[in-house]
């Protein structure tokens, strides 16, 4: 998880300035802020010039914010990426454009819809209740119909889908 912090004062001059951030080492937005600053007052320092303003250019295994993301997004983003990966942060992000709601949204990572579909059922209905239905219950159909309404699924890396919640 690192994302590239470019000096916008060098960029603006055609020069490319740029330092990786590893976001595992700097969890929080003061940590990340402190950086920055280093970053630009050195050379601030270099330059007898001063160096304020900054962008990022890229993102390595991490969610795309865009060029100018806040700092709580950054901080937020990655204490999400800390306990689910950031394949799965990156999806609801790039869905809903923030992560305020992440935790009431998230349903979880399934082979395709169709076994969240019959997970799903499952758990509404024992097995008793469900029986030999089972057998005769089009999954896939099901599943779209789920999926036309109340839920979401964005394809992973890993031929995985993660499904959210749409409320």
């Amino acid at each position: 998880m690192k994302i590239a912090i470019t000096d916008l004062k060098d960029y603006n001059e055609a020069i490319l300035r740029y330092k990786w951030l590893d976001l595992e080492e700097c969890l929080s937005k003061d940590e990340i802020s402190d950086f920055i600053e280093q970053f630009l007052a050195k050379r601030s320092k270099e330059t007898n010039q001063l160096h304020e303003e900054w962008f990022v250019t890229d993102y390595e295994e991490f969610v795309d914010l865009g060029e100018y993301p806040n700092l709580d997004d950054i901080e937020t983003a990655t204490n999400l990426s800390q306990e689910h990966a950031w394949e799965v942060i990156s999806a609801y992000y790039s869905c809903y454009q923030e992560f305020e709601h992440f935790e009431e949204d998230f349903v979880g990572i399934y082979e395709d819809e169709e076994d969240f579909a019959y997970e799903l059922a499952q758990d509404i209905y024992s097995e008793e209740q469900m029986g030999v239905l089972s057998v005769y219950i089009d999954w896939e159909r099901f599943a779209r119909d789920l999926f036309i309404g109340d839920d979401y699924s964005e394809k992973l890396e890993n031929c995985k889908i993660v499904i959210f919640r749409r409320w």
